[in-house]
């Protein structure tokens, strides 16, 4: 039987555990709540960063990067438009 190997070259989110301390007061399930939500997102943070490893991309641009003046024929105002998702308020009137 093979076991799954974890890839530890991931950055853990939040390493740091709460002390005992921390948790009184609180029920029993909540602490483990956290932890579970914690590990979730540590693992969707690996998974993102392993697609984008396997992905072959060079380097990763955000949308502020984006030199608009390379296609003059894009325009601005409509691509930042689709990121503050404008569009859905102006559907909604």
């Amino acid at each position: 039987m093979n076991r799954r190997k974890y890839n530890h070259s991931c950055k853990k989110a939040g390493q740091s555990r709460p002390s005992a301390r921390e948790h009184q007061g609180k029920s029993y399930p909540s602490p483990l709540d956290e932890l579970l939500e914690e590990e979730v997102a540590a693992k969707e943070l690996c998974r993102i960063e392993t697609t984008l490893k396997i992905s072959g991309l060079l380097f990763m641009k955000s949308i502020d990067e984006l030199d608009f003046t390379f296609q003059p024929s894009l325009n601005k105002q409509k691509i930042m438009g689709l990121f503050d998702l404008s569009f859905t308020r102006e559907k909604a009137m």
